[in-house]
Formats: C-alpha cells, structure tokens, sequence
C-alpha cells in the first residue's frame, strides 16, 4: 500500500507531477492512495475547480482512493496544522502503508512527522522546488530550513525534479547528495501533439496574431517568484528589433493587471496577450513558435 499526501491539488506542477505518479502506480500490485487538503485556499476560476474535479473523478476510476483532510491546509496555521499532523497520524495507523510519498513543503513537513510516528517503514518526500528564498522574510526562511533538515534524517530518499533543485538543497545543508535521486516531471505526451495547421491558425486569428508573426509564450502563474516582469521587460528590446513578434502570457495571478498596465507604459500592449487562466494548455502551446 503507497500513500501520497500534499495540501491541495489545482492545475500547477506539483499537483499534477503527484497526480501522475499515483496514477502511474501498478494498481495490480499496489493499492494507492492520495491524501489531499481542500481547494478553497486557491485563487481558481469554476473552470479550473471543475477541470480538478474531473481529474479526481478519472484518478478514482483508475483505482487510486482519494482522501480529503480539511486541516492540511497549504497556509501555516498552528492550530490546524497540529489538528493535520493528529488527523494523518491516526489515518496512517489504521492504514498502515508501505510507503508514504510526501509532496511539497506543508505536506511534507506533516506528512513525514506523521509518517514516522506511526512507524511507517519507508518515508520518501519531494521538495518540488524550495522555499528558501524568495517567498518568507529571513526569519520565517530560517525556520523552514531548520525544519527541512530534521526532517530529511527520517526520510529515505528524496526526490528532486532537477540538478538545481537537488543542489540546492545541499547548499542550504538540508541534506546530503546521497539521499537524492533526480527524477524530472513526466509528460503526458499525446495532448500535445501538434494540432492541425488549419486550427492553429484560427487560434492565432481568435487572439489577434497575424499569420505570419513569431509567437513566444510561457505558461505559468503570473506571481512575484515566478518573475514574469522580466520577460515582459525584454519583450520591449525584442519587439523593438523584430516588431512582428507576439509574447503570449497563459496564467493568471497577482501580477496580471501590473504587468498589463507596464506593457501599455511600454507602448507593447499591441504586441503582449495575457490569456489568463486557460485549460487547453496543449493547444495554446501548438502556436507557440518558442517556449
């Protein structure tokens, strides 16, 4: 039996990297399942609601069991996460996994306390990615590391995406190289095949791109971490030099009415689409000439 645990499931990377790999799971052999916090801590359209819905629909037809514990919540709250640390403990007891495969800070933090509380002979974790700069004050930053690394010493191995990932949990004496293994995010390949050509160009004709333009898009949550300024920012010298290139933004957040508002001062909002939250990711893609 393999338990995989993280705080909440939407439309990013890590939700649907752990989404896969209960998925990709021998259910033959194994029986999974996904324990998850709630949604509601998420900024997310009902599109995006409805699209996670159905994707935990298709997870329990395809025999993973999914578990919802209201108190794991991605945000630190001390009273709740001791309610989540008590309440997984208790479920790990009466389920008594094989393997508990934490995902994320939050998850993983609880998850892994939890784990070994309840004598659970294997414990994994995957970081995907950090938080050690960039999101919290010193202080706050200090104090997740503290934790990270205490709780690297009841783990068996970790799980990093990347090289720099892995390496940077080095660097930051979280734990050794020897408990990585780098294992990159799985692809799901078949809806990313190249659309008709005939479709793509009634995409670009839908959001206003001349046929024969350079498109060059990303895809990702418009926040400060992620650092979309900067590709808005270049936008300017490369519109500038080749005036038939078109930046396609796909993803919304806190940042999307700044950085829409810095391209009109640029004098590029002709040339900048902000599409926001979208579900046919594989679509948009299909026009991109760089991503």
């Amino acid at each position: 039996k393999i338990i995989h645990i993280i705080t909440r499931l939407d439309k990013g990377g890590s939700a649907e990297n752990t989404l896969l790999t209960a998925l990709g799971i021998n259910k033959k052999k194994h029986e999974v399942i996904l324990v998850k916090g709630p949604t509601y801590e998420s900024r997310m359209s009902k599109e995006e609601h409805a699209t996670i819905s159905a994707d935990l629909k298709e997870a329990r037809l395809k025999g993973v069991r999914i578990v919802n514990i209201p108190f794991l919540l991605r945000r630190i709250n001390p009273v709740y996460d001791l309610l989540a640390l008590f309440s997984l403990y208790v479920f790990l007891i009466k389920e008594k996994p094989s393997i508990v495969h934490t995902h994320t800070s939050k998850a993983g933090l609880l998850g892994r306390f939890a784990a070994k509380l309840a004598g659970i002979p294997i414990i994994i974790h995957t970081p995907h990615g950090h938080v050690f700069f960039g999101y919290f004050g010193p202080v706050k930053t200090k104090v997740f590391i503290i934790l990270e690394n205490f709780a690297s010493r009841i783990t068996n191995k970790m799980i990093a995406l990347t090289n720099k990932e892995r390496d940077d949990h080095v660097l930051f004496k979280i734990t050794d190289e020897d408990k990585f293994v780098v294992i990159p995010s799985g692809v799901e390949l078949n809806k990313f095949r190249k659309l008709p050509f005939n479709e793509k160009q009634n995409l670009k004709k839908e959001l206003g791109i001349p046929e024969n333009s350079l498109t060059i898009g990303t895809v990702g949550r418009l926040e400060p971490v992620k650092g979309p300024e900067f590709l808005v920012k270049a936008s300017k010298y490369i519109i500038s030099k080749y005036p038939d290139t078109y930046f396609i933004f796909t993803g919304d957040g806190l940042l999307e009415q700044d950085l829409n508002r810095k391209a009109l001062e640029m004098g590029i909002s002709e040339n900048i689409i902000f599409l926001g939250w979208r579900d046919d990711i594989a679509k948009i893609i299909s026009i991109y000439d760089i991503f």
